[in-house]
């Protein structure tokens, strides 16, 4: 059986927004998402919500499949064309502003599950979906401190390579 996938394009919100809102619900099953989708808060859940639901109806209209046996393979947001726009600044420029679109595909999967009521292998192999490692603030952090004793580091190495008495780190007046 294929995999169940609506396309929805030129939703008028930034993709890296849609994808907050898209990177919980995969890998969760049909039922769960919709709940989680139905308490959120952020504009980008509407046109997701939309989408699941086609989704989910698509399967039980094309595919003659249960939505109890569904679940969130993979949310795919992609970002689409850009809206170009200008603010007017100082001395009469002009500052370009980019209204971004997204294109979203959602596609379902259909849960293998045991007699038993307990989740297969199968199923489980197919929820450990890869993510895009988020950044965190913590991660960003780090990654500024190292740059700058990198580059602490180089100064100092140049300092110590020039020939000379006295040699500064940072040189403002002549020695």
């Amino acid at each position: 059986m294929q995999d169940i996938k609506v396309h929805a394009n030129y939703i008028r919100i930034a993709p890296k927004k849609m994808r907050l809102v898209a990177n919980v619900l995969k890998g969760m099953p049909f039922s769960h998402a919709d709940a989680q989708l139905r308490n959120m808060t952020q504009k980008s859940v509407l046109p997701l919500r939309k989408a699941l639901h086609s989704a989910g109806a698509n399967a039980e209209h094309n595919y003659h499949l249960r939505i109890a046996d569904l679940f969130v393979r993979n949310i795919l947001i992609d970002p689409g064309p850009s809206l170009k726009r200008m603010r007017p600044r100082a001395r009469g420029s002009g500052f370009p502003i980019l209204k971004r679109t997204s294109h979203v595909t959602v596609i379902l999967g259909i849960m293998r599950g045991k007699e038993d009521g307990t989740q297969s292998k199968d199923f489980v192999a197919q929820q450990e979906i890869k993510r895009t490692p988020q950044k965190t603030e913590v991660h960003l952090r780090k990654k500024f401190v190292q740059q700058a004793k990198s580059r602490a580091s180089r100064i100092k190495q140049r300092a110590t390579t020039r020939t000379g008495a006295k040699t500064r780190a940072f040189q403002r007046k002549a020695i």
